[in-house]
């Protein structure tokens, strides 16, 4: 479990670095014009492309012919549907961990009206104030990389998931409270944001703990579900679009809140772990 955890907490510092440090990118590139961001994306996808079929190896044992669309979506049955001592563990995990990165997701979708629009941050200023978040992640990942151990991972969960919404809360207080400092949403988004460095590594490698042949299948379901997650969130904060961080912040509370609640189904002695 220690190794299972380092690798998704780099997982999860990959999935979630990546939007945070392409704003960034973007505006550094956007000084070239607009067209350079989608030809630097195409040739960054061709890049890789080269990259895999000339450095990467096959691990999947079998032919590619047994592969079909029936297969796929029966092992994602099989997923949704694995359940232990009679619990669907799996998916509380699964879910309680697409709601909490959600959180993230719907601030993602609302940042630049928050920062450019709201605030009156300049373009060139907004991938700093943005990267921001990139921190507290970077430094609970590396924790979670080096400390992470069967015992501890329930509790890093847990505290995770709590801390999330505390940070939460602390956003929505203050947006109603009608503030108008941008620190005021910089630093409960860090905070929030680092918190998913303990609740994604310690979450993922309980739930991948319960698949063996499945665990391709599982983890695609989890990242399935955590971009799906994000999506209806996001969508959910522009449809009550008002003008004001409101709409943000009241999602975001609903799917921590949720996030804590699954979460709280799920007790230490339900923690089925291999090591």
């Amino acid at each position: 479990i220690r190794e299972l955890g380092r690798r998704m907490a780099m997982m999860t510092l990959i999935m979630l670095a990546s939007p945070v440090i392409a704003p960034a990118l973007g505006a550094a590139l956007l000084r070239f014009g607009w067209q350079s961001i989608f030809l630097f994306k195409a040739g960054y996808a061709g890049l890789l492309l080269v990259y895999y079929l000339l450095r990467v190896p096959e691990t999947r044992p079998g032919q590619w012919r047994d592969m079909s669309v029936i297969r796929l979506l029966q092992q994602s049955a099989e997923v949704v549907s694995r359940k232990i001592d009679g619990k669907r563990l799996p998916m509380r995990f699964a879910v309680s961990m697409a709601l909490a990165s959600g959180v993230f997701m719907t601030f993602l979708t609302n940042s630049s009206f928050a920062y450019i629009e709201y605030f009156g941050v300049s373009t060139n200023a907004f991938p700093f104030y943005f990267s921001l978040s990139l921190v507290g992640l970077i430094a609970t990942n590396i924790y979670s990389m080096n400390r992470l151990t069967p015992a501890k991972a329930p509790k890093y969960f847990r505290y995770g998931l709590i801390v999330q919404a505390f940070a939460v809360a602390s956003l929505v207080l203050l947006v109603f409270l009608g503030s108008t400092n941008i620190w005021t949403v910089v630093i409960p988004v860090m905070i929030l944001v680092a918190c998913f460095g303990l609740t994604g590594p310690s979450g993922s490698s309980q739930y991948m703990s319960f698949f063996d042949k499945l665990a391709g299948s599982a983890s695609s379901f989890y990242t399935t579900l955590m971009f799906a997650m994000g999506a209806i969130f996001g969508g959910i904060s522009g449809y009550f679009f008002d003008g004001t961080l409101r709409p943000m912040a009241l999602t975001m509370l609903f799917a921590s809140f949720g996030a804590v609640l699954l979460g709280a189904t799920i007790r230490r002695t339900d923690s089925q772990l291999t090591s």
